[in-house]
């Protein structure tokens, strides 16, 4: 009598069930192969045909470290039962790659993967202090405006040490001697 159950449950056809349509990656993202720096998709999902995973130019930020694409450990959040081509992983990114990525019932999007290496756009100063007089400036990036507290005799004839968003430059030299007594406009440039 046991034996007879099990042929019977044994026999008994699975239920059909709906495969998923759902081929939509949720989110990208890149590391280089050390596992270092984290960097993600511009825009957001839904991607279109062309999938740009922003890079800086050099990583770390501060660094003259030039970063390479040709190592990036790439990963996605997929749907259940979704397959993407090739293997997300280890990839080489100097050139863009076909993504195909299906979803189980077999439908298929497709997607160009790029790395997209950008300079920096930042352009802020981080510090300023006149060497001479030893006064350390308050930055008012709102106002763009950098105030110093002393004696206007003591600001006459300074030179100043100027930190910058990495990568940025000034004009004119701050190194170069000038009278903080008046106000001086400088132009930071992001790299």
């Amino acid at each position: 009598s046991l034996l007879f159950l099990l042929v019977c449950c044994a026999c008994q056809q699975p239920d059909d069930f709906e495969r998923s349509t759902n081929n939509t990656i949720s989110s990208i993202q890149a590391t280089l192969a050390d596992g270092k720096g984290l960097f993600t998709a511009e825009g957001e999902a839904p991607y279109g045909d062309t999938i740009r995973i922003v890079l800086p130019y050099y990583f770390p930020e501060e660094s003259d470290n030039e970063i390479s694409a040709d190592k990036l450990i790439v990963s996605a959040v997929l749907p259940n039962s979704t397959t993407v081509f090739p293997k997300l992983g280890l990839m080489n990114l100097s050139k863009p790659i076909d993504l195909e990525v299906s979803a189980s019932n077999g439908t298929v999007r497709h997607h160009v993967l790029v790395a997209d290496i950008r300079k920096s756009d930042k352009a802020e100063i981080l510090g300023f202090k006149l060497n001479e007089a030893g006064l350390e400036g308050t930055i008012s990036a709102s106002e763009k405006k950098i105030y110093i507290q002393g004696f206007l005799e003591d600001v006459k004839a300074q030179t100043a040490t100027v930190k910058l968003s990495p990568h940025a430059t000034i004009y004119p030299d701050p190194s170069v001697v000038r009278d903080y007594s008046e106000p001086i406009e400088y132009t930071v440039t992001a790299h």
